[in-house]
């Protein structure tokens, strides 16, 4: 397996516009990436979630097992790595150049991601549609910029282990209602 980078930057203005590639994107402390419809924290499912990503492997086999050619910005997720797990980044804090981050929940995709690309992508992204975080640590976010995991884990993880899990779930949206996941595919595990 290769180091792990980021191939794709995406942003939208607002909802539902479409996804605008970049090779470079400011990032905000508490915001996420300027210009991107989720940098206005009223946009926003929960104040924490600014940014989001996904693996080019999991596009990859989608594409492999069902001969399509879903693109790299079909998910509609931030940022599109190679050679990582992001679902081992969940509870955890994690650099991507000088941008720190801290994994916040699995980003379960949603009905209507089903309905703009394939009607089969919501069995199969079900725990690896990719990870919503939060932006500890702000600055200029590139392609190609590698992703290291922090060794000490996050506040929110330090929480799981107490019995709080405030942020501790993964959540599945079908339509416009939220139901929470099993308690084993949480953060923090």
């Amino acid at each position: 397996m290769h180091a792990p980078t980021v191939l794709h930057i995406f942003t939208a203005p607002e909802h539902g516009a479409p996804m605008i590639s970049s090779q470079s994107v400011q990032v905000h402390q508490d915001r996420g990436i300027e210009g991107d419809r989720y940098f206005n924290a009223s946009n926003r499912q929960s104040p924490d979630y600014q940014l989001t990503l996904i693996e080019t492997e999991i596009i990859d086999a989608f594409n492999a097992r069902y001969a399509t050619r879903l693109s790299p910005d079909a998910p509609r997720r931030n940022i599109v790595t190679s050679g990582v797990r992001l679902n081992d980044l969940c509870g955890r804090q994690f650099k991507i150049g000088s941008v720190v981050l801290e994994g916040i929940e699995l980003c379960e995709p949603c009905r209507l991601f089903q309905i703009r690309t394939d009607r089969r992508t919501l069995e199969f992204s079900i725990g690896r549609g990719g990870l919503r975080t939060r932006v500890l640590s702000g600055g200029v976010l590139e392609v190609g910029a590698s992703v290291d995991a922090i060794v000490q884990q996050s506040h929110a993880s330090r929480r799981d282990a107490s019995s709080a899990r405030p942020r501790a779930r993964t959540r599945m949206r079908h339509a416009s209602r939220w139901r929470p996941r099993a308690e084993s595919s949480a953060c923090g595990r």
